[in-house]
């Protein structure tokens, strides 16, 4: 294993941290003086390609500018009123898989003020705490099913017919014995959709088709989360609850290990899509800060800083929701906790925070598939709803 490597950011950057302080280090707006949310929505009711390295899209593209408060264009609450779990759209149709505690709703697009309508309601089961998971090929969406912090298996909708089925795991290999909480957003599939990677402590590995659990490999830390980065890379979040600074990992599927990479704060939630992969660092409080994460050829990892930002939320939970919003190097980013604290932002990785959605406990979000609309899973006033926000 190598020895990790740290990355320095800029020493400005730590000293405004550490005096509460943080400026945006690609555009000089302190962060303090961001604009806050203003008002209540008033909702309208209704029932990849292998690559050597991952760099990121340095397309031009306009300025963004600031869009203001989001208002809510459309809220589904399920029946029965129950916790939500997440949400993940469709990359093709659209249609969204909305879990809560008892149950997942298929919905589809009414072409109306971003509106769905409920295809299909599937009961009975419980689900993990955390947004399902979609197939590279937009086939199968996944979820665990549990009872009483145990895991029982693990279920897939066939996004074509909308039916559930369980997926096969062998006695002897349960994946509860594992995985915990099963395949949530923390865990990722393989591009052929054969495998999934689960993260708990070490990396577990498990064929989806004999439910077997085939490899389980150690990384030298405790394995939160992974995302895909292409056909045969991975991007590990190793950092803990607790830790003072974020670790990363690069991990190929034939189980080479890069060169562990630390950065000065922790690291709370990562995403990537082909040409973009970014963290969210927790710097202090309510500061945080859009990283960028540069894998090599020769899976090797470094980072840059980008937007900084403050968001409300529960105090000291940093159990981020995390969506990239197509076409754009801008993301959404979500935080639990009850109204004025809970609240979703969407940032541009230069300009910072471009606009603000209030929301309350949010347990998952995602973008429509055009990026004109942003779905957020929460608890406004405690009742489970999916809430639809329109963005310009």
């Amino acid at each position: 294993m190598p020895q990790p490597r740290r990355l320095v950011l800029p020493v400005l950057l730590m000293a405004l941290a550490l005096s509460g302080c943080l400026l945006n280090p690609a555009a000089p707006t302190q962060l303090a003086n961001t604009p806050s949310r203003t008002g209540t929505s008033q909702p309208t009711s209704s029932s990849g390609t292998a690559s050597a390295s991952v760099q990121p899209d340095n397309t031009p593209e306009p300025a963004a500018t600031p869009m203001g408060p989001l208002l809510s264009a459309w809220r589904f609450r399920p029946t029965p009123q129950d916790d939500p779990r997440g949400v993940v759209a469709h990359p093709t149709t659209g249609e969204l898989y909305f879990t809560t505690r008892y149950g997942v709703t298929v919905l589809k697009p009414n072409g109306a003020s971003r509106g769905y309508t409920e295809a299909k309601r599937l009961d009975g089961l419980r689900f993990a705490i955390d947004s399902p998971l979609i197939s590279a090929d937009g086939r199968s969406v996944f979820f665990s099913d549990w009872q009483r912090g145990v895991s029982l298996g693990l279920f897939a909708v066939d996004t074509g017919s909308r039916s559930l089925s369980k997926v096969p795991f062998d006695v002897g290999s349960p994946i509860a014995v594992d995985a915990h909480l099963g395949i949530t957003a923390h865990a990722a599939l393989s591009a052929d959709g054969k495998r999934a990677y689960l993260p708990s402590g070490d990396l577990y590995v498990y064929d989806l088709e004999t439910g077997r659990r085939i490899e389980r490999h150690k990384l030298g830390g405790s394995a939160q989360q992974i995302v895909r980065l292409d056909s045969d890379r991975f991007l590990v979040n190793l950092t803990q609850e607790g830790d003072a600074v974020g670790t990363l990992v690069v991990f190929r599927a034939s189980g080479q290990i890069g060169e562990v990479l630390e950065v000065p704060f922790p690291i709370c939630a990562i995403a990537a899509r082909p040409g973009w992969v970014v963290g969210i660092s927790h710097v202090v409080a309510d500061i945080f800060q859009l990283v960028e994460l540069l894998p090599a050829a020769d899976d090797s990892l470094e980072a840059q800083p980008a937007a900084g930002f403050i968001l409300g939320g529960e105090k000291g939970n940093t159990q981020l929701s995390l969506a990239l919003r197509p076409g754009k190097r801008q993301v959404a980013v979500g935080r639990p906790g009850i109204y004025p604290y809970g609240e979703t932002k969407i940032l541009d990785r230069e300009v910072g925070e471009l606009a603000t959605a209030e929301t309350q406990h949010v347990a998952g979000l995602t973008f429509s598939p055009d990026g004109k609309a942003l779905y957020v899973a929460h608890s406004p006033s405690l009742v489970s709803s999916l809430e639809a926000f329109s963005l310009p």
